[in-house]
């Protein structure tokens, strides 16, 4: 089961599985370097009480009218700070 970390009351506290906990807003490439969109919340893994896993979509309003979004685990993921997610 999964929680949008932005629909939590509590956040403070919580685990994550990668080192970059405010990823929201980064920008995420593939690995050819194409945009496929940005981080737009985080979720928590409630069966592991960790934060593992970033929603990406195509600009704000993706998930307000049905835009496409997806689910990428940190596992998949690499940061680099000057240029957001890949």
């Amino acid at each position: 089961m999964f929680k949008k970390v932005s629909d939590m009351e509590e956040i403070t506290g919580l685990k994550y599985e990668m080192n970059y906990p405010d990823i929201k807003g980064y920008k995420v490439v593939d690995v050819n370097g194409n945009d496929v969109g940005e981080v737009q919340d985080l979720l928590l893994d409630s069966n592991t009480n960790m934060v593992n896993h970033a929603i990406v979509g195509s600009g704000w309003f993706a998930s307000l009218f049905g835009g496409r979004q997806f689910i990428v685990p940190f596992s998949r993921m690499t940061v680099n700070l000057q240029l957001g997610c890949s």
